[in-house]
């Protein structure tokens, strides 16, 4: 029981930063996919037919020859110390894939926004609201027991408060009870009603 109102709480926590930030929540999910797949495409080989080859003082000229349009074209390669390798007139060179140089880009441009978003807008920009969505994340544990016109207000097996009036329910309710988190609820005394120790009773000897 316990264990599925933790889950509960860290569910609709995060639920409440992406639903509250959810344009930086965007930009952060595009920063991860961009960052996964960039370096990840293998480089471009390249090869040229050269049909002559030159140097001039510290620099090779390797001219190849390129068909568009059905038309041969001439084209040349300048290399300015070390040559160039020639295999059966064939010049391969490999560059880096234009695939990762465009996620790099998407990665650093989103990355970037992130931190604008967070720095350069208001207070609840920079804190992506965690505060908030912390206390509505955890009015949602809370849970209230009625019995002899009295009103308990549990959470997690903790009694919160006793009230002789309901009060709202909803996000608002850790706020109307001045209870904040986990820490305030560890400082709560465990209780049960009397309706609580019956059905617990009832269920240890396999009645419900």
């Amino acid at each position: 029981m316990f264990i599925m109102g933790y889950l509960k709480f860290l569910l609709i926590f995060l639920l409440e930063l992406v639903i509250k930030n959810i344009v930086k929540t965007i930009f952060i999910i595009v920063s991860i996919i961009s960052f996964h797949y960039a370096g990840t495409f293998p480089d471009t080989t390249d090869t040229y037919n050269v049909v002559a080859e030159t140097k001039v003082k510290n620099t090779y000229i390797y001219v190849y020859e390129t068909i568009s349009d059905n038309q041969i074209k001439y084209e040349n390669i300048w290399q300015e110390g070390k040559p160039i390798e020639v295999k059966n007139g064939v010049i391969t060179s490999k560059s880096y894939s234009g695939f990762n140089i465009l996620f790099w880009i998407i990665f650093s441009i989103s990355t970037l926004l992130v931190v604008i978003a967070s720095l350069f807008m208001n207070d609840t920009d920079v804190s992506w609201d965690i505060e908030e969505s912390w206390k509505e994340a955890f009015s949602t544990l809370i849970y209230c027991e009625e019995e002899n016109g009295e009103f308990y207000y549990f959470a997690l097996g903790r009694l919160i408060s006793k009230r002789d009036r309901q009060i709202s329910r909803g996000y608002g309710a850790a706020r109307e009870l001045s209870i904040s988190g986990f820490r305030d609820l560890y400082r709560c005394p465990k209780y049960q009603t009397k309706t609580q120790r019956r059905e617990t009773l009832l269920n240890k000897i396999g009645i419900n």
